[in-house]
């Protein structure tokens, strides 16, 4: 079981391995500890490369691997390599955005996993929530500019004399402090930015006629023509953020099948007779819980009478 544990967080499953790996964490409450403890780790970052990274290993790892070296040593020291790298990320990117005089590079790049958002803290204090699968670019030295790639939720330290600027595949966000989310996938049409508090600016950098300013509880969207919209914003999902939970009041379930592609990589087909973008919903759902849990309980309590079939752990069919 532990080979499938490792086989699971380097990708390398098969879909039938993934499902004996489920079935028995519901019965093993030790492999469930361990399987969380790796989650955690691999939810603080995905995507890190560097040389001086290559001998460090966590105590917790450490730990972990006395106790499993007794079982497979060879398959745990090929795995834990893999690993190795995420959890010298925690102290590397550290050392890196806070304490870096000499970078070898001239960005940092994190890339959240799948199903979990990663908490980043830059150094001028600013907090960025990464929603599942985005992308995060930090340039070195860091000068109170990134790039998004995806979604993030942005608590900016403020400075008067120094603008925080997001920059999205086509828009850009300029703030001096406040707290908003940021929906920019480059591959999805929608974009979207929610105020929670302070104020923002958001501008197109091919068109200066494209420009709002955002107050408190507003957001703004962009028109199928491209053109930004202003309006009245309801976003209540902060307090879940760091929870890893994604609240939703009556919204389509197609739409919730949108966050699930982004967040999964997964993709969606449909019998000819589903329609799903009128059967609306509510609820919570946790983004670490696996797809086929998730469309479980969406499906059952929207009372449509669709089910529901996992092809493989990429595609899911939905049908009457």
């Amino acid at each position: 079981m532990n080979e499938l544990l490792d086989k699971y967080f380097s990708k390398e499953r098969t879909p039938k391995e993934q499902e004996i790996l489920f079935a028995t964490l519901d019965k093993d409450e030790e492999l469930k500890a361990e399987f969380a403890r790796v989650q955690n780790l691999m939810s603080s970052i995905a995507y890190y490369r560097d040389e001086e990274c290559d001998d460090f290993v966590s105590e917790g790892w450490n730990n972990l691997q006395k106790r499993r070296r007794r079982k497979n040593r060879k398959r745990f020291l090929i795995t834990i390599s893999k690993y190795a790298a995420v959890a010298c990320l925690t102290l590397g990117l550290s050392w890196f955005i806070f304490g870096s005089n000499t970078p070898k590079k001239d960005f940092t790049e994190i890339m959240s996993p799948e199903g979990q958002r990663t908490r980043i803290v830059l150094n001028d204090g600013s907090e960025v929530w990464l929603s599942p699968l985005s992308k995060l670019k930090i340039p070195t030295p860091f000068d109170r500019r990134v790039e998004l790639e995806g979604e993030g939720f942005f608590t900016v330290a403020h400075n008067q004399g120094k603008p925080f600027i997001v920059n999205t595949h086509t828009y850009d966000i300029k703030v001096l402090g406040t707290k908003f989310n940021v929906f920019a996938y480059s591959h999805h049409p929608r974009f979207e930015v929610n105020l929670l508090e302070g104020s923002v600016f958001v501008y197109n950098r091919t068109s200066e006629s494209d420009s709002l300013h955002l107050a408190p509880q507003e957001k703004v969207v962009s028109s199928t023509n491209n053109h930004l919209i202003k309006s009245k914003s309801e976003y209540i999902e902060e307090r879940y953020i760091k929870e890893g939970i994604f609240y939703f009041q009556s919204i389509p379930i197609s739409l919730i099948m949108e966050y699930l592609s982004l967040w999964y990589d997964i993709e969606f087909k449909m019998e000819n007779n589903v329609e799903l973008s009128n059967v609306k919903v509510s609820g919570k759902i946790r983004q670490s819980d696996r797809v086929d849990h998730i469309m479980k309980a969406i499906l059952a309590s929207s009372d449509s009478g669709y089910k529901f079939k996992m092809i493989n752990d990429k595609l899911v069919y939905i049908y009457k």
